[in-house]
């Protein structure tokens, strides 16, 4: 088992918790993709513009994601920003949602939550979930001006009820928050599951953190390994430290230092200045089977060079 010295008596390296990992964002990458119209490809800038003049709603549009992309025609915000107008202004959703991730992101105007909210509402009501994440995101930051929490569940759920994996993360992230007013472990569990089974890593992480938690009435180590796995193959280096720390005996039961020794080094090889420390001292152990003073040498420099007093 990898441990640090402090008064002759061994206590663990520092256990990954990673609680400041951010929520997900705002979702932009639906202004040139999700409302493509079929035709716009076949369809010239003058003869778009022609019928956006004529009032036609999703030539407006169209001719609005031009203005906006620079397709056919030069960049130009403050002309897409008119257009989406005019098409919201004919009750068009899309142009609804466009405007309000211009409004979101102050592109063609000032950044105004106010002028977000007031129209992502038409279209997360209509049950567009792109707009549902981004009104559940502005109710959940704190700098917006306009944090609601019971708002942002609302939104997130409808989004996340949707297969929204970065909703479900999200949700999950509320109601894993030990201080604030929404908290429930088994709310948390659901939605994280649900995010985790679609290949996201911080929920998958965050859902074998809850399972790794001895003082937690949830704690399943068999659990925890299988999500931690699941995040540790994905690249995430502080599911591949806390699975190499089960590994290396921490919680007992599980030992085993083939595995410990492979997923520290993932974690090491990533800058890891704690799986660094333990993966030397795996290698520092004359009774570990594992002994290998070159290697261990590497780490401990490794982990110094990052200010590990306890590698130098």
């Amino acid at each position: 088992m990898s441990y640090l010295q402090n008064n002759n008596q061994w206590i663990p390296h520092p256990f990954h918790r990673a609680e400041n990992r951010p929520m997900t964002f705002v979702k932009w990458l639906f202004i040139t993709l999700l409302f493509m119209p079929a035709c716009f490809a076949q369809t010239s800038f003058e003869q778009t513009m022609i019928a956006a003049k004529s009032g036609v709603v999703e030539s407006q549009y169209e001719l609005a994601l031009m203005y906006f992309n620079g397709d056919t025609t030069r960049k130009d915000y403050k002309k897409a920003l008119f257009w989406n107008t005019k098409a919201a202004a004919q009750n068009s959703i899309k142009a609804k949602y466009h405007l309000a991730l211009m409004h979101h992101s102050g592109l063609g105007i000032d950044q105004s939550y106010e002028k977000a909210i007031q129209w992502y509402t038409a279209p997360a009501r209509n049950g567009l979930v792109q707009a549902q994440f981004n009104l559940a995101h502005i109710y959940d930051d704190v700098d917006s001006g306009f944090e609601d929490t019971s708002e942002a569940i609302y939104w997130y759920k409808k989004s996340a009820e949707q297969g929204d994996s970065d909703a479900q993360f999200n949700l999950a992230l509320i109601y894993d928050d030990v201080n604030g007013d929404f908290e429930d472990t088994s709310e948390a569990i659901y939605w994280y599951r649900k995010a985790a089974g679609q290949g996201d890593a911080d929920a998958q992480f965050y859902l074998a953190l809850i399972y790794d938690d001895v003082n937690c009435s949830f704690e399943d180590i068999s659990e925890a390994i299988y999500w931690y796995k699941k995040a540790a193959e994905q690249g995430d280096a502080d599911a591949q430290f806390n699975l190499a720390l089960i590994y290396d005996g921490v919680n007992g039961g599980f030992e085993d230092l083939s595995e410990a020794i492979y997923w520290y080094k993932k974690a090491a090889e990533q800058g890891d200045a704690d799986a660094q420390f333990n993966l030397a001292h795996l290698y520092d152990d004359v009774n570990g089977g594992f002994e290998d003073t070159s290697e261990a040498i590497y780490w401990y420099k490794k982990a110094a060079e990052q200010g590990d007093a306890d590698a130098i």
